[in-house]
Formats: structure tokens, C-alpha cells, sequence
């Protein structure tokens, strides 16, 4: 999961679009409820996997940190039984793809569950006020960006391109559906694992 200490991110190569990026991820935001409600359902989807000792060091890594001491404090957790010589490279390599994928599975159900998937059905109140925000959020940067853009180059040739923009605006503003501000929920389907850091799976 998220956490303050990872807001200062660069995802786009774009400063205003890592921008609103980041500040989705601030306390309070309405993205914290949206994560806390998909954690909750995910956290009890895993417990049954658990009880094997290496898969679950295996899960604990790729959760992360934040996660595992949210949800899983009272658990044993051994990071040394992912390294040699208690789990060779042979047996490491297919454990960790193995998990990867099976986690991305469960998350997506836990999106799908509560109601904070896209592509299945109505949206939950906690994910439309977090589509709502963060489309209001680009559409606030993306005018101060045209507004410094058109500050240097007034004459240039971006005046098309500038209209395009402004009439997109427009024309999907308040939208809760919107494919176009999918990067705030980045991964294939949903409120998706996004690999981060390393191999850490960060909700």
C-alpha cells in the first residue's frame, strides 16, 4: 500500500502529471479509502495461504512493508527464508512468478468485490469520489501547464493542439468513468499491484 514516505514519485517523465499522481496519494485523500476498503477484502483472501512458510515470506515480500505490518503483524516473518541456503535460485525464481501472478488474481477480485474495478459494474461511493478528485486534479494541472506553455510560446504553432485539450475538458468533465485518468489505478485491470520498487507489489 501507498504511503506517505512514497509521494515524491516520477511515473510519466511529465512533472505536471507526476504531479497529480502524487498528490492522490496524500493523507486523507479519497485514494486512502479506496485502498483501505480493497486491503481489508484482500488481506482475508490471502490468510488461507499463509500457512506454508516459504510462500508466505514470498507473499509478505512482494506485499510490502506497509501491508504486512497492517494486516499480518501477528504472523511470523522470516525474510531470511527466501535466501540461500534456505531457498536456492532454482527454487526462488518460479515461487516468486508463481505468487506474482496469484496475487494479482486475488487483488483483482478484492477490486471486483467492492465495487472498485472499472470494467465490472457500478462504482463503489469510496472509488467514484476518488475519480472525481483525481480528474480534478489533472484538469487543474493541465490548465496551469497550457497556461505557462502558452506564457512561452504564444505564437507557436500548439494552438490546435491547445484547443483539443481545453475541449476535453470540457466535454469529460465529472465523468467517473473516464479511461482517460486510468493511469491513477495503473496495472492491467483494476486497483491493480503495481510493481514499484524492486519486485514489491504496492496496492
Amino acid at each position: 500500500m501507498e504511503t506517505v514516505q512514497n509521494h515524491s514519485q516520477s511515473r510519466f517523465n511529465e512533472p505536471w502529471l507526476d504531479s497529480c499522481f502524487n498528490a492522490t496519494l496524500f493523507p486523507g485523500s479519497p485514494w486512502q479509502k479506496v485502498s483501505q476498503k480493497i486491503g481489508d477484502v484482500l488481506a482475508e483472501k490471502l490468510k488461507p495461504a499463509l500457512q506454508d512458510t516459504k510462500r508466505r515470506q514470498m507473499i509478505f515480500k512482494l506485499l510490502g512493508h506497509d501491508f504486512v505490518e497492517t494486516y499480518f503483524s501477528e504472523y511470523p516473518n522470516f525474510p531470511s527464508l527466501l535466501l540461500y541456503p534456505n531457498m536456492s535460485e532454482l527454487e526462488y525464481t518460479p515461487l516468486e512468478k508463481k505468487t506474482q501472478a496469484w496475487l494479482l488474481k486475488q487483488c483483482t477480485k478484492a477490486a471486483e468485490e467492492t465495487g472498485c474495478n472499472f470494467s465490472d459494474g457500478e462504482l463503489s461511493m469510496e472509488m467514484t469520489s476518488f475519480v472525481n478528485h483525481t480528474y480534478s486534479l489533472v484538469e487543474k494541472e493541465m490548465e496551469l501547464h497550457l497556461a505557462k506553455h502558452e506564457i512561452k510560446e504564444k505564437e507557436s504553432n500548439s494552438n490546435v493542439n491547445r484547443f483539443m485539450l481545453r475541449s476535453f475538458l470540457k466535454q469529460r468533465r465529472n465523468s467517473v468513468q473516464s479511461a482517460d485518468i486510468h493511469f491513477t489505478v495503473a496495472s492491467p485491470s483494476t486497483i491493480k499491484l503495481k510493481h514499484v520498487k524492486g519486485n514489491t507489489i504496492i496496492l
